[in-house]
């Protein structure tokens, strides 16, 4: 149960990702909650752990790689003009990977699935459906040319013909507004920036819209922008996931190797989430380090050093006093 707290206190969310098996090294949070009391600081606090299990990863890399063979499937029903057979693989492809595309690897998995199920359109002789799955694959993947060697002439003509259309197209704006207000917005699979905004320079036709947070599941989307200078506009609130849902979640995240972009996007929407003014993230390095980051909701800024416990300590401590929602409310009294 959450504690009922003051306006006056500083709300503080501790975080601590710590291996499989392992003991929970507290010394960390030990020492900083005894130099919070002597130094009579008054906040509140909470605390994720979060412990690495077996498999979390592999599951996802599964999913991928369950839709490179579907693609492969795909490819010889369509060589052996199974039309109807490869375009339902093709469908199964898009609808299983659309929630990984914020991933390169993905996108470029895409954009084939796109292209392929755009030639098996024109093979049934349906130009409508092949020029829509032919516009998207453009998105996706702007710089692919189709080969002289594997493409039929009237269908490599007729690709070039909605890549030259699609870049003489003007651009449009995209208006996305999002709950929660940090979600992260993804189109084509390039990271666009975090909550409700409108983003110039969109070019027109299908795009793969992506939109994530912590604690919530992801929102995807295909949409079609207009160009002209039009404004699109899409709303995107997102359903919540359960509380082991979003442990799944975080081990995803904090157990892979990431930017400091996304992990300053990812402790803004923690904060979010559980309602905080800031969030100390602390993992042991080795018997001697520990990593510190610190994310502060009213600078919107995330610091990460390698430090000793004891000059981690020191330096949550300083950092947590200095601007602290406790000091301004002293100094308005």
């Amino acid at each position: 149960m959450l504690s009922t707290t003051t306006s006056n206190q500083e709300r503080v969310l501790l975080i601590s990702p710590q291996q499989h098996n392992s003991s929970d090294k507290s010394e960390f949070i030990q020492k900083l909650t005894e130099q919070l009391d002597k130094n009579q600081f008054p906040y509140s606090k909470k605390s994720i752990t979060i412990t690495e299990e077996d498999g979390t990863e592999k599951r996802e890399l599964f999913d991928i790689e369950k839709s490179n063979n579907f693609y492969q499937k795909a490819l010889a029903e369509y060589n052996q003009l199974n039309i109807n057979k490869a375009i339902s693989l093709l469908t199964t492809i898009q609808h299983n990977a659309q929630y990984y595309s914020h991933r390169p690897n993905v996108i470029k998995l895409m954009a084939k699935t796109y292209r392929l199920k755009g030639l098996a359109y024109l093979y049934l002789s349906d130009k409508k459906q092949a020029k829509q799955q032919f516009l998207t694959s453009i998105t996706l993947q702007p710089d692919f040319l189709p080969s002289k060697q594997q493409w039929p002439p009237e269908h490599r003509l007729e690709f070039l013909d909605i890549l030259s259309s699609y870049k003489n197209d003007i651009t449009g704006s995209l208006t996305v507004t999002t709950a929660p207000s940090s979600a992260s917005v993804f189109l084509d699979g390039r990271f666009l920036g975090s909550g409700s905004s409108t983003y110039d320079a969109i070019t027109q036709g299908n795009h793969l819209l992506l939109i994530t947070a912590i604690g919530y599941k992801p929102f995807f989307a295909l949409i079609d922008t207009k160009g002209g200078s039009r404004l699109n506009q899409i709303s995107a609130y997102l359903e919540p996931l359960s509380a082991k849902e979003t442990d799944q979640q975080l081990k995803k995240l904090f157990f892979n190797t990431i930017d400091n972009k996304t992990a300053a996007t990812a402790l803004k929407q923690l904060a979010e989430l559980k309602n905080v003014d800031r969030v100390i993230f602390y993992q042991n390095r080795d018997d001697k380090n520990i990593t510190l980051s610190r994310y502060s909701v009213k600078d919107d800024k995330l610091m990460t050093n390698i430090l000793t416990v004891d000059a981690a300590v020191a330096t949550s401590v300083n950092w947590l006093m200095k601007n602290s929602v406790a000091a301004t409310t002293d100094s308005l009294a």
